[in-house]
């Protein structure tokens, strides 16, 4: 796996990429940055590899499942004691994302690319 981002306490690390689906990777796995292999799983997320239901396709997540957490999580801070200008933006962003997410899956359905590139 390849890491794509680092903390100072967790790695984000990222499957090989499939250039026959996309180029994008399918699996991201979250571990602890210290500590010995193998370092301790903090999450992980499979994303949806090859179309729903087809024979030999991995049943995953999609893009917009993850920005809907990440939107529920900043939501939440907006609504307590952590609300601030900066997380606003943020969850606008987030926001703005998913809406070009579903744009861009509308036009894949018109013209019947989902699931082939």
């Amino acid at each position: 796996m390849t890491k794509v981002d680092s903390y100072e306490w967790a790695e984000v690390r990222a499957g090989e990429r499939d250039p026959a689906a996309g180029g994008a990777s399918h699996a991201y796995l979250i571990t602890e940055a210290d500590g010995e292999e193998p370092r301790r799983l903090l999450g992980a997320i499979i994303y949806q590899h090859g179309p729903r239901g087809a024979e030999g396709s991995t049943a995953g997540c999609l893009d917009d499942h993850v920005l809907a957490i990440v939107e529920d999580r900043l939501a939440a801070c907006q609504e307590g004691p952590l609300s601030h200008d900066t997380g606003a933006r943020a969850l606008a962003h987030v926001r703005l994302a998913r809406r070009a997410l579903r744009e861009l899956a509308a036009e894949r359905r018109a013209r019947a690319a989902q699931g082939r590139d």
